[in-house]
């Protein structure tokens, strides 16, 4: 879908798994609670694998969806959405939600309006797949962007890491 002239959103296709592996790792490396491990390191080596499976996983089984801001055909920003199973509730009785994930711009670019792009690309595909609810983990330099079309942050989700 072009957005303007000077760039364009489209859905990510397979091909782009690459460009998908290599702003997630970046995205990490910028997140507040990740800034500690060296992004050279066998660390990063097992997220690349592992990131780039669950893509050709997902995008092939329609698990996952992907979207790529290009300017002159080269990738400055990009977001996925995984299709999560949930529990019904009395505010949506569907039992998907929309979990939002490796939202990147390159820095240079960012402040065009690209992640907000990507988003209401994402709010069309979740309405017109009947998915009502759309999560996500905000950064702090994030949050402002998310918050700006709509979400509100839910105080009541934990998290145990094993």
């Amino acid at each position: 879908m072009i957005i303007s002239k000077e760039y364009t959103v489209r859905s990510a296709l397979i091909d782009d798994i690459p460009v998908l592996v290599d702003h997630h790792c970046l995205m990490c490396g910028e997140v507040e609670h990740f800034t500690h491990v060296d992004t050279n390191s066998e660390a990063y080596e097992k997220l690349k694998v592992s990131y780039r499976k669950k893509l050709e996983f997902e995008l092939k089984h329609s698990i996952c969806k992907s979207w790529i801001v290009e300017v002159n055909n080269k990738a400055l920003a990009s977001g996925t959405i995984s299709i999560l199973s949930m529990v019904p509730s009395p505010i949506d009785h569907t039992c998907l939600a929309a979990y939002v994930h490796s939202m990147y711009t390159v820095e240079d670019f960012r402040r065009n309006g690209f992640a907000v792009a990507i988003l209401n690309e994402m709010k069309e595909y979740c309405l017109s797949e009947g998915i009502t609810r759309i999560l996500l983990n905000a950064s702090n330099e994030g949050r402002p962007v998310y918050e700006s079309i709509g979400f509100q942050p839910v105080a009541s989700i934990m998290m145990l890491q094993l």
